[in-house]
């Protein structure tokens, strides 16, 4: 599976004469993305690993790992072949940090929760900086409510890049919010929202109403939470959320 033309992109003497070889020949990967074809271009060109990928001198190794990461990305519908193809690679290379959060997630999709934080943990572990895992043990989190460990999560993930991540902000105030401490949901929340150009997670609104709403602030919760019904309107909780609005009118009116 792994074409003449992977591996002239594998063995390229260079980054940019592997970005020429990708755009030439990128369909002759099985018409999918190789991601182990991508990571050569930094792997081969630098002497540090990247997201956990080592530098392979030995070419025929490198075959072999990228085969079996390009068979686990077309296994993407067939769960135990993928965990199979991921198996063999990380018997070449234990350390493939990527690798391990894609098992995770591999895993999360199938309910196995407590196996897929394994995995999660086993890529955070390998790869400090590498921030995808922490989104996933976030979600492990919220399934156990620990709250402060979503916010410990966030906010190692924010630390290390405050300008990609809203959805690490809206964890964060999640986790403020449960833990009682407004102030910061309500600042993270607004972060989240300041972030979101793209609109992925109108929820941060409605954590931001909860979070004024707490602090006595009802004029301005009532009205986030009400942009929140028009932002989602199909919320498995909307009309939970109205109510809430119908009893923050009242209390209003009787101020």
């Amino acid at each position: 599976r792994f074409t003449e033309s992977s591996f002239a992109i594998a063995t390229s003497d260079s980054p940019e004469a592997a970005a020429r070889t990708i755009r030439q020949r990128k369909a002759t990967c099985c018409g999918v993305p190789c991601a182990a074809v991508h990571c050569w271009i930094f792997c081969r060109s630098a002497s540090e690993s990247w997201h956990g990928l080592p530098m392979l001198q030995d070419n025929a190794q490198l075959l072999r790992l990228s085969s079996y990461l390009l068979d686990a990305t077309l296994a993407k519908g067939m769960p135990e072949a993928a965990r199979a193809a991921f198996t063999s690679a990380f018997e070449i290379y234990p350390g493939y940090a990527a690798g391990w959060f894609e098992l995770g997630a591999l895993q999360e999709t199938q309910g196995n929760l407590e196996q897929s934080v394994e995995f999660y943990r086993k890529a955070a572990a390998l790869e400090p900086k590498y921030l995808s895992p922490y989104l996933g043990l976030i979600q492990g989190a919220m399934h156990g409510d620990r709250w402060e460990e979503i916010v410990g999560y966030a906010e190692k993930i924010i630390g290390l890049d405050p300008e990609s991540f809203p959805d690490a902000y809206l964890y964060h105030a999640i986790g403020k919010l449960m833990l009682k401490d407004f102030e910061s949901a309500e600042r993270s929340a607004r972060a989240a929202m300041k972030l979101d150009t793209d609109h992925q997670f109108p929820r941060a609104e409605y954590v931001l109403g909860l979070a004024l709403s707490a602090q006595g602030n009802l004029i301005d919760a009532q009205e986030h939470l009400a942009q929140y019904i028009v932002s989602d309107p199909k919320a498995p909780d909307i009309e939970q959320i109205k109510q809430r609005i119908r009893i923050l009118e009242k209390a209003r009116t009787a101020i």
